[in-house]
């Protein structure tokens, strides 16, 4: 599954909340990708988060990733993030047929990172 987020700053909040302290790299690359058909990402109605979907490390959201990847229905599943959600994540599914010429990259780029985040992640 490759995680990606609507916007860099979702993304940018995502991935730091996984670095231990210290751990936070002194460069961050953004990637911007286009998806050649948006009718093949798949927004999850609210009925369809899982029971307490926000506890870290639910078992149950992973499976439900699992078995979305394996069903191969979506090229993307778009998601409420839990660090915020008015905002959206989408997970983008590698199995899915055609999914090289559906999913471009279209530029690569190092995201400056304020010191203050720095500091703050690395705590």
């Amino acid at each position: 599954m490759l995680y990606t987020s609507e916007n860099s700053s979702l993304a940018l909040l995502e991935i730091s909340l996984h670095y231990d302290n210290g751990d936070m790299p002194p460069e961050l690359f953004i990637m911007e990708i286009d998806i050649a058909d948006d009718s093949l990402v798949y927004t999850l109605p609210d009925d369809q988060y899982s029971k307490g979907w926000l506890k870290l490390s639910l078992l149950e959201n992973q499976a439900q990733g699992n078995a979305w990847m394996n069903e191969k229905e979506w090229l993307g599943i778009r998601v409420k993030s839990a660090i915020n959600q008015r905002e959206y994540n989408i997970l983008l599914n590698p199995l899915y047929p055609d999914y090289n010429n559906l999913v471009k990259v279209n530029l690569v780029s190092k995201l400056p990172i304020d010191e203050r985040l720095i500091q703050l992640v690395n705590k």
